[in-house]
Formats: C-alpha cells, sequence, structure tokens
C-alpha cells in the first residue's frame, strides 16, 4: 500500500503497449500514455516492419490493414520520448515493455535512450498485495492485467480488442486500488 502510494504522489505516466509478434521479432503496433490523472498524452498505432500475427490480432484486435497508413515506429519515437523522459512511468510489466521499445528501436536501427530505470511495474506491487503462491512452481501467482483488475475488486469487464489507453486507465485504477484496498480509490 506505501509503495503504490509513493508511485502516485510521483504523479506517474501510464504506459502500455500493444504488439505484432511475441518473443524477439515482436514491434510495437499500439502505445498509449495516460498521464497521472488518466487523460491522453499520447494514443497512437504503428505501422510495423513485420507483419501482425493474427494470434495476436485475435487478442489486441490490431490487424496489418489497421496499421496500413500508420507512421512507423522511428516517426512515432521523437512524440514518445518526451512524454517518458524524466517522468516515472508505470506499465504492467517493466521487463515485456523494455523488450518491446528495445525491438522496436532495433528493426529500424535506432538507439535507445530512454533509462529502463524509469519504468516500474504494478504486476509486482499486484503480486506482492496478494502474496498468493502457485503450488506448483512455488512463486507468487502471477496476475495478468485482466486478472489483476478482477482479484482487486474493479469491474473490467472482459472487452475484446481493448485500445491501449483503455488498459493505461485500468493500469492507473489498479495502481489507485492497491493505495486504498478498503475501498475508495486513493487520492491524495
Amino acid at each position: 500500500m506505501e509503495e503504490a502510494r509513493s508511485l502516485l504522489n510521483q504523479y506517474p505516466r501510464y504506459l502500455h503497449l500493444a504488439a505484432s509478434k511475441t518473443g524477439p521479432s515482436g514491434e510495437i503496433v499500439e502505445i498509449a500514455i495516460a498521464d497521472s490523472n488518466g487523460s491522453a498524452l499520447l494514443d497512437e498505432f504503428v505501422r510495423p516492419r513485420g507483419a501482425i500475427r493474427p494470434q495476436l490480432s485475435e487478442i489486441h484486435g490490431i490487424t496489418n490493414e489497421r496499421v496500413h497508413a500508420a507512421p512507423p515506429w522511428p516517426e512515432v519515437w521523437p512524440k514518445v520520448r518526451p512524454v517518458l523522459l524524466g517522468q516515472t512511468v508505470l506499465c504492467y510489466d517493466p521487463a515485456y515493455c523494455l523488450g518491446l521499445l528495445r525491438q522496436s528501436h532495433q528493426v529500424y536501427h535506432l538507439r535507445l535512450d530512454f533509462d529502463p530505470i524509469q519504468l516500474t511495474g504494478v504486476r509486482s506491487l499486484v503480486a506482492h498485495y496478494h502474496q498468493e503462491v502457485d503450488p506448483r512452481r512455488g512463486v507468487s501467482h502471477d496476475f495478468g492485467l485482466e486478472q489483476a483488475a478482477q482479484a482487486l475488486g474493479l469491474s473490467s469487464e472482459a472487452v475484446y480488442f481493448r485500445r491501449s489507453l483503455d488498459d493505461a486507465a485500468l493500469l492507473r485504477l489498479i495502481l489507485l486500488r492497491l493505495a486504498n484496498p478498503a475501498g475508495r480509490l486513493y487520492t491524495e
């Protein structure tokens, strides 16, 4: 609870990304960044160099046709960079987000001039809050974003094809609930 409140008091930015593929060849196909009160700072589709895998299109609803006219990553990054630099940036899984940022940069031979220390993960806070251990693996239960919202009593309808901005807002609500699990969402 204290860590969540400390993060909220830093007026973080909330980052959510959608990918073209899983693994080392994935690229960003959508990026959203919300400010500390949930307002959109950036919400863009990105045209990847490679094709979007149909399995991921089934999850996030972003198809190759939908991003055909979107700008490529080298045109989007200059808009993203100033919104993130010098800010506390929260995402659900920092390893995933940082990996996807790196991969999108590498495809275009760009240098990633973003400090990974700026990325803070909410997934580990959720696992710590619930302190549930998976008996098969002996480690904390790992909640996905949707599961985390439900476990915290947030109404998050299982909506397919939710936009990244919706997930950034959901991430913010999860942090607010972690800061005050007794009921009302935390406000300073």
